[in-house]
C-alpha cells in the first residue's frame, strides 16, 4: 500500500495546477454524488423503518385467531424474528453506507492535502526563482551601470585632453601669428 501512495505522489508531482484542480473538482463531484446517494438511502431506510413500524402496529392491532396457545406463541416468535432480522439488515446497510462515505472522505482529504502541499511547493519554487532572477537582473544592471560610468569617465578624460591640446594649439597658432602680424606691420610699404 505504501508503494501505491508513493506512485500516486509521483504522479501528482508531475501534474500541473490545472490537472490537480481538475482531480479535486472530480473528487468533490464524486463526494457530493456519494453524499446525495447516502442521503437518499437514509431516506429510503427511514421510510422502510416507518413502514416496518406501521406494519408492526397493524400486526399488534389485529387479532390472531389461532386454535392453540402454542401456535400463537410460535407465530409471535417467528414474527419477532423476522422484524429483528429486517431491522438488523437495515442497520447493517446503513453502517456500510457510512463506512464507504468515510473512506471516500478520507481519500478526498488526502488528495486535497497533497494538492495543497504540491501547490505550496510550486509557489515556493516560483518565488525562489523570481528572487534569483531579480537578484541577477540587479547585479547585471549594476555591472552595466558601472561599465557605463567608467566609459563616461574615460570619454570625459579624452574630451578634456582633446580640449587642452586644442587650446594649446590655438594659443601657439595665435602667438605665431602675433609675430607674423608684428612683422608685417613693421615692414615698409
Amino acid at each position: 500500500m505504501g508503494k501505491d501512495n508513493k506512485k500516486k505522489e509521483k504522479e501528482f508531482s508531475k501534474m500541473n495546477r490545472a490537472e490537480l484542480l481538475e482531480i479535486l473538482i472530480t473528487q468533490v463531484k464524486e463526494n457530493k454524488a456519494l453524499k446525495e446517494t447516502s442521503e437518499l438511502r437514509e431516506k429510503e431506510n427511514e421510510e422502510l423503518s416507518n413502514k416496518l413500524t406501521e406494519a408492526e402496529t397493524k400486526l399488534k392491532e389485529k387479532e390472531i385467531n389461532l386454535e392453540e396457545a402454542g401456535s400463537i406463541a410460535e407465530a409471535s416468535l417467528k414474527l419477532n424474528g423476522l422484524f429483528t432480522d429486517a431491522q438488523n439488515a437495515a442497520q447493517q446497510y446503513l453502517d456500510n453506507i457510512k463506512l464507504l462515505e468515510a473512506k471516500k472522505e478520507t481519500a478526498y482529504k488526502e488528495i486535497v492535502g497533497k494538492a495543497v502541499t504540491e501547490a505550496d511547493r510550486i509557489i515556493r519554487e516560483a518565488d525562489e526563482k523570481a528572487q534569483l532572477k531579480e537578484f541577477e537582473a540587479r547585479r547585471n544592471a549594476s555591472l552595466i551601470t558601472s561599465r557605463a560610468e567608467k566609459e563616461c569617465e574615460q570619454k570625459k578624460k579624452e574630451i578634456d585632453k582633446y580640449w587642452d591640446d586644442l587650446t594649446k594649439r590655438l594659443e601657439n597658432f595665435y602667438e605665431s601669428h602675433q609675430g607674423l602680424k608684428a612683422l608685417i606691420q613693421s615692414s615698409p610699404k
